[in-house]
């Protein structure tokens, strides 16, 4: 796996700044999730979408505008 933290953003490649993303140091990183064996920035990513999706149901059980009116 290629390390998401030191890959080119698109503004760097934009600006003719290449180089090649360099591999994952996995346990050396600093930012590994020792917890789950994988990189940090997966683990945050796993972890926005579980409140992504607690809080899009949350939206869906709140009452509508439309069931208050007359």
């Amino acid at each position: 796996m290629k390390c998401p933290i030191l890959a080119p953003t698109p503004d760097e490649t934009r600006l003719g700044k290449l180089w090649d993303a360099v591999d994952c140091l996995k346990e050396e990183c600093a930012v590994w999730d020792k917890a789950y064996d994988r990189c940090g920035i997966l683990s945050m990513g796993i972890g926005l979408d579980m409140v992504d999706k607690r809080l899009y149901d949350l939206t869906q059980k709140m009452p509508h505008e439309g069931q208050f009116r007359k």
